[in-house]
């Protein structure tokens, strides 16, 4: 069906969009990050130290920003 097709096109749009994720050494943080890579997310560590990245730490727990 079309209505899949384009489902999946935008499916496909969203996943391939690189996170910037800081680099730190936190074991919680690199099990996230590998979970999410495992799905299919582009994940590129920001070895400058900008604060431009697309993940939080909110409530001891890592998420991605909205």
């Amino acid at each position: 069906d079309l209505k899949f097709l384009i489902q999946q096109q935008e499916n496909s749009i969203n996943q391939s969009k690189v996170l910037n994720a800081p680099n730190i050494d936190n074991p919680d943080f690199i099990e996230f990050i590998n979970d999410l890579r495992a799905k299919g997310h582009i994940i590129k560590t920001d070895l400058n130290g900008s604060t431009k990245v697309d993940f939080i730490h909110e409530n001891g727990k890592w998420r991605l920003k909205k």
